[in-house]
């Protein structure tokens, strides 16, 4: 399967997508989620309301910055909003 990352996408823990399935950052390192939706409008619903636009309303973007927050505090890793793979703004 054809796999591609959107322009459009503002969430920082988008990883990719293939088809009906969204790849996002996972809880550690080398680890990503993967999302799987029954029916193509489910996906895109899905998509456009919580990655490219109410990014921080996602429950696993909440996970994602709790992580962050708690390395921050502990003194490890990267400071909050500084996702391993935080993609440039064209």
């Amino acid at each position: 399967m054809k796999s591609f990352v959107r322009r459009e996408v503002l969430c920082p823990f988008y990883h990719r997508e293939e088809d009906r399935r969204l790849f996002c950052e996972g809880p550690e390192a080398d680890i990503h989620l993967q999302l799987n939706f029954p029916r193509r409008k489910a996906f895109e619903g899905y998509l456009h309301r919580l990655c490219c636009l109410d990014w921080d309303r996602c429950r696993i973007a909440q996970m994602l910055e709790q992580k962050y927050d708690e390395q921050a505090e502990s003194g490890k890793g990267k400071r909050r909003g500084e996702p391993s793979h935080r993609r440039k703004n064209p």
